[in-house]
């Protein structure tokens, strides 16, 4: 129904049917560019201490490494970070590591050859939530660090710039 009504693809109906985005006011709502009914990204927790390290790196010419997984949604989060940087004019680099050799997540060979590469500001996107030894060894270097991750939260988090992750509590 959806399909013929909005003249949408049968998939894109079916992806919004499982949604549970059944008639046609809320499929369109769904779909529209608005900023309406998106929440307020600053509601998470420490998303100001993330922007304000980033600003704070673009206004120093600090080299920024942006840490992405090797999955569908690290890969475009790490591409969408690195357009955006790029267009702020960042000297930016990126990570992703390899599946099979290198596993998930951050990896104290990765984040020495970042520094060498003279990243002082490192980014993750879709990892890092675990990784409370490498975030150290990143500090330890004399590398910022900021966290973003949907994954599950343990009990301790990573000493971070910020660790910004819709799962945390508050």
């Amino acid at each position: 129904h959806l399909a013929r009504a909005i003249g949408l693809t049968r998939m894109t109906a079916g992806i919004l049917a499982a949604r549970g985005v059944e008639d046609e006011a809320a499929a369109l709502a769904y779909m529209s560019k608005s900023e309406e009914g998106i929440h307020d990204p600053f509601l998470l927790p420490d998303m100001d201490k993330a922007v304000d390290t980033i600003e704070q790196a673009i206004r120093a010419g600090t080299k920024v490494a942006v840490y992405g997984d090797y999955d569908v949604d690290g890969v475009t989060a790490t591409c969408i970070l690195i357009d955006y940087l790029e267009g702020r004019g960042v000297d930016c680099t990126y990570y992703i590591p390899d599946r099979l050799g290198e596993g998930y997540g951050l990896n104290v060979a990765a984040l020495k050859t970042l520094h060498e590469q003279g990243c002082g500001l490192l980014i993750t996107v879709d990892s890092g939530i675990t990784a409370v030894e490498e975030a150290g060894f990143a500090a330890a270097l004399g590398m910022s660090v900021i966290i973003t991750d949907h994954h599950e939260c343990k009990e301790q988090l990573p000493e971070a710039c910020a660790v910004v992750n819709p799962r945390r509590e508050g």
